[in-house]
């Protein structure tokens, strides 16, 4: 057991290595958000893939981060930089327990860092819904054609949502309808108020009516509901608090007796019952973070 963990690093690097080489001679079948601009319907992962599914994948996190990343270079980095510091501790002879840490700490944190800023961006594109729909409602109510009214909020959103309503205005000016423009918007996102406000459009472009006030009415029942999660998410505060505490709390106790007393989480290295109990304990650990997470879910 101890030969497999300290062949870990190395089995990595060949694998990070391995990947290069798929992602530099893969053929081109990688989705591109931005390619989304010129599409007039929702698009739908083609068959692809694992690498080039994972890619994707990768590609529409980083989009909804807002990072100017390469999904290519992050899965490079998320497999060579672990596998660095875990060559570095085999090599300087570490503990068992620090190669470890040195190994899975990284690309957990980035993961973890990732997670939350996608988070944030998602939920500041959610709370400036609302008002777009109702800057569109007070544009139409003006007089201004729906598709002027779309360039009023391309120039006066920001975020998120701005390049959102920018990417609408050019699919309007390349011909899309303006129904499929935010089904697309909508696709992209991947919010369900955005699907609701391209209904209300497909059915006025259809049938007619009073769009100002059917938009008034949507911005009023959007803003109830990112009021009442407002309310939910202070309810439940306490309770998140306390779980985003105890989370960590049994893998920082182990990581503090490492520095503090190596002697001790040595032992876990040093026979078969320590492996098992500590598997078991990792095992247990992820399983309670998979509940807790789908506990809280704030959606």
């Amino acid at each position: 057991m101890t030969l497999l963990i300290g062949m870990l690093p190395f089995l990595t690097m060949i694998c990070g290595v391995g990947a290069i080489i798929s992602m530099m001679t893969a053929p081109g079948q990688l989705v591109d958000v931005d390619e989304l601009l010129v599409d007039e319907k929702p698009v739908s992962m083609p068959s692809q893939g694992l690498l080039a599914n994972l890619q994707s994948r990768v590609a529409i996190w980083l989009d909804d981060a807002e990072l100017s990343l390469l999904p290519r270079s992050v899965l490079i980095g998320a497999l060579l930089i672990p596998a660095w510091f875990g060559i570095c501790g085999y090599i300087f002879a570490l503990p068992i327990s620090w190669t470890l840490g040195l190994t899975v700490l990284p690309p957990l944190i980035a993961g973890v860092a990732l997670a939350f800023r996608r988070r944030q961006r998602m939920n500041l594109f959610r709370e400036q819904l609302p008002e777009a729909v109702s800057l569109l409602a007070r544009s139409t109510h003006a007089g201004l054609s729906i598709e002027q009214a779309v360039m009023v909020a391309e120039e006066t959103l920001t975020g998120r949502i701005g390049r959102e309503f920018r990417i609408c205005r050019q699919q309007l000016q390349i011909g899309s309808s303006l129904g499929n423009a935010f089904l697309a918007m909508a696709s992209r996102t991947r919010n369900p108020d955005v699907s609701f406000l391209a209904v209300i459009l497909l059915v006025h472009r259809e049938a007619g009516g009073k769009l100002a006030e059917t938009l008034e009415r949507l911005s009023a029942v959007l803003q109830e509901k990112l009021t009442m999660r407002r309310q939910l998410l202070a309810a439940t505060s306490a309770g998140r608090f306390a779980t985003k505490i105890l989370v960590p709390f049994g893998p920082g106790l182990f990581i503090l007796m490492s520095i503090i007393q190596p002697e001790h989480t040595g032992k876990f290295f040093s026979s078969q019952l320590g492996w098992t109990v500590f598997c078991a304990g990792l095992v247990l650990e992820l399983l309670g973070i998979v509940t807790v997470v789908s506990l809280t879910q704030e959606d």
